[in-house]
């Protein structure tokens, strides 16, 4: 009937040049799919991770600009003309009604 003809080395399947079964062969599979599949759990958490603590410091990156706003609002009402006569008559200081200034030669304005 037929003859099984003898395969030369090159003809073989890789794994089989390389000496490996097939078991073996499918167990570095297996293996190499779980690794990649536990990588990729691994990554896939981590990077969502990093995206809830980047939303969050973006929320409080919000939350910080509108109280910075408000603590503006405070420090230009506290610095507006009104309330700093308000102050000064309730301190009873005097206006200045003319004003002198000094000048040097030298630019010095205090010497020892």
């Amino acid at each position: 009937m037929y003859q099984r003809k003898e395969r030369t080395k090159e003809q073989l399947p890789w794994w089989k040049r390389l000496q490996i079964s097939e078991l073996g062969l499918r167990i570095v599979l297996i293996g190499v799919v779980l690794v990649g599949g536990f990588s990729y759990l691994v990554l896939t958490t981590a990077v969502a991770t990093h995206g809830l603590k980047v939303k969050d410091l973006s929320d409080q990156l919000d939350q910080l600009a509108s109280q910075r706003a408000a603590l503006q609002v405070e420090v230009d009402r506290l610095q507006s003309m009104q309330r700093l006569e308000r102050v000064t008559s309730s301190l009873d200081l005097v206006r200045v009604s003319q004003v002198d200034y000094v000048t040097t030669g030298s630019g010095a304005v205090a010497a020892r």
